[in-house]
């Protein structure tokens, strides 16, 4: 984290000032580049060959913030980069546009310097279960349900990929009422012996069709574990194991 590369893309010099001074004081980083606008920006990750993450503010003189994501996606430097999103908009239009468009964490504006901390260092932490924990196709067939936090309807549908990190699971497609990006998730696993529960928040939603189902009716969604017991992690590990060979 300390060698980290950081780009910064907010209008205001003395927020930019103030992000350069906390990153520096309480994660130690070093390597910072700043802009105001979006086309300075997209220039910088050209540039740039090891761009670890981009903090960027909604409003900026020239895209919005989100715009700007995207853009930066489309360019070898920016697609590997992870990047958070500044806004006084908290809207679950503006969450699932963002989270769509590639932002990795989002900040309410106004916000605290432990806030900023605590998502950078949340950033990075998950950047590394990323490369730590590679998911696995599951060749056998594991049905789940999937619950969202104060909700009573459960989805049921099937476990495409695991890792000790998250899973992907096919779900019939639920609206925004049940539950949107960031939202509280129990799944329920169901395997040939065991059933086991983890819980976690849903961080991906795309479009997910099969020759026997029919388009726009399920979708898949990506799901991060929450901290787990070693029972847990055992029972994960195990049908990761599973799974390595067709059977």
């Amino acid at each position: 984290m300390k060698d980290a590369n950081i780009l910064i893309v907010i209008d205001n010099v003395l927020e930019r000032k103030n992000i350069m001074r906390e990153l520096e004081k309480k994660l130690q980083m070093k390597h910072f580049s700043q802009t105001h606008s979006a086309k300075n920006a997209l220039n910088a990750v050209r540039d740039q060959k090891n761009l670890h993450l981009v903090i960027v503010d909604y409003e900026l003189p020239d895209v919005t913030g989100i715009e700007l994501v995207k853009k930066c996606k489309t360019l070898p430097g920016g697609n590997s980069a992870s990047y958070l999103l500044l806004s006084s908009k908290q809207d679950k239009s503006t969450l699932l546009e963002a989270a769509s468009a590639g932002v990795n964490e989002f900040i309410v504006k106004p916000y605290s310097a432990e806030m900023l901390i605590q998502k950078v260092s949340k950033i990075f932490k998950s950047d590394a279960n990323r490369r730590a924990y590679e998911r696995v196709a599951l060749f056998a067939a594991v049905t789940v349900k999937l619950a969202f936090e104060g909700k009573e309807k459960a989805y049921k549908g099937k476990l495409l990929d695991l890792s000790l990190g998250g899973c992907l699971v096919a779900v019939p497609v639920f609206g925004p009422d049940s539950g949107t990006i960031y939202s509280p998730v129990n799944l329920t696993i169901n395997t040939e012996g065991e059933k086991f529960n983890v819980t976690g928040e849903l961080v991906r939603t795309e479009k997910y069709s099969e020759d026997h189902i029919k388009p726009g009716t399920w979708m898949r969604v990506a799901m991060e574990f929450s901290s787990m017991e070693a029972s847990m992690i055992d029972k994960i590990s195990k049908l990761m194991a599973l799974s390595n060979s067709p059977s």
